[in-house]
């Protein structure tokens, strides 16, 4: 890789009935490659020698030159080394989310590249996987050829206001030290969140009044929204099974309340005998970061 220093290993054999002492000579004015420059191999075995090369080019060759002390029977040996650049990048600096709501679910995409010269296989990771995650398909490894790209889905859920930050890191499966004259591994995550807040405007307990038996009287429950965030909430489960036989939801099992505004929602009851009837309407899945439930 760019700025490595890889090591090759030259074996000798000599086959004579003499030692051989030879130096040896090289080629390279941009002193590319390092070697010693002696070898010295006993009659009958075989020695060994390193080549070095300092990896400032993407090529680099060289042609050695073993001349023996004797004078007789120099030779060459072509020496040639080729840089693999691993390398990564992102399209941007940051990815900001912007403003969110507090316990929602929010989608941005990132590309990251392979700049480098080789195919190579990365893994993507999130720094606080409490408030930002990646996509299941994108928190493993992948594999890019050189210039290939890729989006990466990144999912924002945030439990409390303010801004909160992270890094999303892009690294080399096998080897996180990537070398880049200029890389941008790591990205940063960014998002602020808002809040809903929820209050009953009506004082409580709510009362209907008298109904006839089996006459329906309906009423209205005021929620409001205090908060700075669209507040939601279910009524699905607004009354219990035997709550049912006296009160229901009257339109829409559930509302959404923009911020600083106020919703309506309608209860009829219906009374089986003459007698004093009661029930607790029950707000669920709220997305107040303070109260999930209300009653």
């Amino acid at each position: 890789s760019n700025g490595g220093s890889p090591n090759a290993t030259v074996t000798i054999t000599n086959d004579g009935s003499s030692d051989l002492n030879a130096s040896i000579q090289d080629r390279d004015p941009e002193n590319t490659f390092e070697q010693p420059d002696w070898v010295n191999v006993s009659a009958g075995s075989t020695g060994q020698f390193d080549v070095e090369f300092t990896a400032a080019e993407n090529f680099g060759f060289v042609e050695l030159q073993l001349e023996p002390q004797t004078g007789e029977g120099a030779f060459r040996i072509p020496v040639v080394g080729v840089v693999e650049d691993r390398n990564v990048s992102f399209d941007r600096s940051e990815l900001d989310f912007g403003t969110v709501t507090t316990g929602e679910v929010t989608t941005s995409t990132v590309r990251v590249e392979n700049t480098g010269t080789v195919p190579t296989t990365f893994n993507a990771t999130t720094n606080q996987t409490t408030n930002f995650t990646l996509e299941a398909d994108d928190s493993g490894t992948f594999r890019l050829f050189p210039g290939e790209g890729r989006l990466l889905t990144v999912r924002s859920n945030l439990s409390s206001t303010g801004t909160t930050a992270a890094n999303l890191t892009v690294a080399n499966a096998s080897d996180t030290s990537l070398t880049d004259n200029s890389p941008r591994t790591n990205l940063t995550l960014k998002a602020t969140a808002e809040a809903p807040d929820i209050t009953i405007s009506n004082s409580e307990p709510v009362d209907v009044g008298d109904t006839p038996v089996n006459s329906t009287t309906s009423t209205e429950i005021e929620i409001t929204n205090d908060g700075e965030a669209r507040l939601t909430a279910e009524l699905t489960d607004a009354f219990n099974e035997t709550e049912q036989q006296n009160f229901s939801v009257v339109g829409a099992r559930g509302v959404e309340v923009p911020a600083g505004s106020s919703q309506n929602v309608t209860i009829g009851a219906t009374p089986q005998t003459a007698t004093e009837i009661s029930a607790n309407l029950t707000l669920t899945q709220i997305n107040d970061p303070d109260v999930d439930k209300r009653t």
